[in-house]
């Protein structure tokens, strides 16, 4: 019986570590190309999972580690049919330096001081996937109102990440409360099991927001994180993670 531990390994070895040693920035994997040379039969979901999970990525990482790359990928972008599984699944991934800690702890400051939306998209992307143990992107499929910026292969974990402020630190930002309840009635239109709206920045707009108009959402959950990226959920039910 073919492991994921295989498949993994195979890709690994035979597309992602050629890739790194070749000195490109970014490069795509097609899942029917890898499901042909493995020679597999039937295997094209755990093809994709071992080309999309958190736990693919990081054996992939360490596996760079260990063999001495200072470098490590990340998956930037995945297109898929419809469910989220087939031979022409498309996956994007980026290749990174791996900073020392004097840089990291750089790094961490920056984000406390001054982060762009744009930013706070890609930690967000990088908790959600954590918390959720699959990797999100930004996907959209053919009957849904926008494309959403946290996505799983699947579908079926679909969220969006927003950095708000208050007006002058203090007033209620009626434009950007708007654009939560757009987000929220967005979601509650598509068909998915996890659906969710992430915050960064100041804690307080999604609280204030809450506050007026929970009592509407249905299915859609709320959470916030930290600018020590720490993840606490908001709503339905308020708690560190």
């Amino acid at each position: 019986m073919v492991s994921m531990d295989y498949i993994r390994r195979e890709i690994y070895e035979n597309f992602i570590k050629p890739k790194v040693q070749s000195g490109v920035e970014t490069f795509t994997l097609r899942a029917g190309d890898i499901h042909v040379s493995l020679g597999l039969d039937s295997r094209m979901p755990m093809v994709c999972n071992a080309l999309s999970t958190s736990k693919s990525l990081e054996y992939y990482n360490r596996r760079l580690g260990e063999d001495g790359f200072k470098k490590k990928i990340v998956l930037i972008n995945a297109e898929t049919p419809k469910s989220g599984y087939g031979a022409n699944a498309y996956y994007t991934y980026k290749i990174v330096d791996i900073k020392g800690e004097e840089d990291i702890e750089v790094k961490e400051i920056s984000i406390q001081t001054e982060i762009s939306g744009r930013h706070f998209e890609e930690i967000a992307r990088e908790v959600m996937s954590k918390h959720f143990g699959v990797m999100l992107c930004e996907l959209k499929k053919a009957n849904w109102p926008k494309a959403f910026d946290l996505v799983s292969p699947d579908y079926q974990i679909v969220g969006d990440a927003k950095y708000f402020s208050m007006v002058r630190g203090k007033r209620i930002p009626p434009a950007k409360f708007a654009t939560i309840a757009e987000h929220v009635w967005f979601l509650e239109k598509i068909n998915a099991k996890r659906k969710f709206l992430v915050f960064g920045n100041d804690v307080r707009v999604p609280l204030e927001w809450l506050k007026r108009y929970r009592k509407y959402v249905k299915n859609i959950e709320f959470y916030f994180i930290t600018k020590e990226r720490k993840l606490i959920k908001l709503w339905p039910k308020e708690s560190f993670l």
